[in-house]
């Protein structure tokens, strides 16, 4: 047997997958997913303990009132009233970031022995809880960010199961024709803006753009990272959604944050329709014949923080007449490229991309273009 191995020409046939062996891995994937789910709500139940007020005074009381002969009449006979006096001062301390002598009354400081010992102890436990509140704002937004990325790791997980027993029975109606075209600043030979298109399978067609915040090698590189991570996802199936949401939770877990922006168009060739995320890109326009319009407005970057309005936004759209839709990074747009898109004559994507990066004003940043359209398939036109 080892000798067959060693010189057969053909690798040997591998056996089909047996009915029972796609139910164990339906099955165990299932598992996988609720035990990632349970996860995902363990974490976000494991609330962050909130400061108190209170304990800007807990270092003074301790450290600088402890051995005073007044403890006794301040912190036992007439507790009360010294804990109601730092209550209503608390709030105000931290506002203003610092206490001062003005911010107790009067007959507080008439019994004090150490004034500028107690306040100078106020003080740096002010300092401290600032800076354990910023730590635990940071936690929970930590949290947060690997609570998505568990959540679309079960969906993930359980949309596969799903489909190990289903055969594709979509036929693709149309086939799409893109045009890309990019140019460096000044000439430079390096791009900080990245794109990208592929097939990911039931009849779904992507074109991505990432733009790097700057220009150069180093606005190269953080684009061609935000490509290649939201490529790998959408090729092993994930949603533009959760794929969107995981780089966004990547970003925020990251200590400097990130720096490229997304457009990530998804067509579906069977039905000519489609859905644009867009996420801190420049605007983006829809050519029908002599007619442009705009569609998208700018904003910040994934990166910034997780849910509420730190999302992407969706634009529905239907290319199944002949439609164009022109991604570009904010070195293309301006105040004319509407006009320039709804003037333009040529019947191709690809000369209108580099039409659009030729007569781009702002040479002074990267400029990409991408046009893209589908035509029916069996069409001669």
């Amino acid at each position: 047997g080892a000798a067959t191995l060693l010189i057969s020409p053909k690798p040997l046939p591998m056996p089909a997958a047996s009915p029972d062996g796609i139910a164990l891995a339906q099955t165990h994937l299932d598992q996988a997913a609720k035990a990632v789910a349970r996860l995902q709500e363990m974490l976000l139940a494991e609330a962050v303990t909130p400061a108190l007020d209170a304990e800007v005074f807990d270092l003074a009381t301790e450290q600088v009132c402890r051995g005073c002969p007044q403890w006794r009449l301040c912190w036992e006979e007439e507790a009360k009233v010294s804990y109601e006096w730092l209550k209503e001062a608390a709030p105000r301390i931290l506002r203003q970031q610092r206490a001062t002598r003005r911010d107790l009354p009067e007959a507080f400081w008439s019994r004090c022995h150490q004034p500028r010992v107690f306040l100078r102890g106020v003080n740096l436990a002010v300092d401290r809880l600032r800076a354990s509140r910023g730590r635990r704002a940071r936690l929970t937004e930590t949290r947060q960010a690997l609570a998505v990325q568990y959540k679309f790791l079960s969906g993930y997980l359980q949309d596969t199961a799903r489909r190990l027993d289903t055969v594709p029975t979509r036929m693709a109606a149309f086939t799409p024709e893109i045009g890309i075209h990019s140019a460096g600043k000044l000439g430079m030979a390096v791009c900080g803006d990245k794109g990208a298109q592929f097939a990911a399978g039931d009849c779904r067609y992507y074109v991505l753009l990432c733009d790097g915040m700057g220009t150069g090698l180093g606005a190269a590189q953080e684009s061609e990272n935000a490509l290649s991570i939201l490529t790998a996802l959408l090729q092993a199936g994930f949603s533009p959604e959760g794929a969107l949401d995981m780089l966004n939770s990547f970003y925020v877990l990251r200590e400097f944050g990130g720096f490229s922006t997304v457009d990530l168009l998804e067509l579906r060739l069977d039905t000519g329709r489609g859905a644009l995320y867009k996420w801190g890109g420049a605007p983006s326009y829809v050519k029908n014949r002599q007619f442009a319009r705009k569609i998208g407005t700018a904003g910040p970057p994934p990166g910034v923080g997780i849910g509420g309005s730190c999302q992407a936004e969706v634009i529905r759209l239907s290319l199944q007449r002949g439609e164009t839709v022109i991604l570009m990074s904010d070195g293309v747009d301006g105040e004319e490229v509407q006009q320039k898109i709804a003037s333009f004559q040529e019947d191709s994507p690809k000369a209108l991309a580099k039409y659009l990066v030729a007569s781009a004003s702002g040479e002074e940043d990267d400029r990409t273009a991408a046009a893209i359209r589908l035509r029916p398939i069996g069409s001669f036109t």
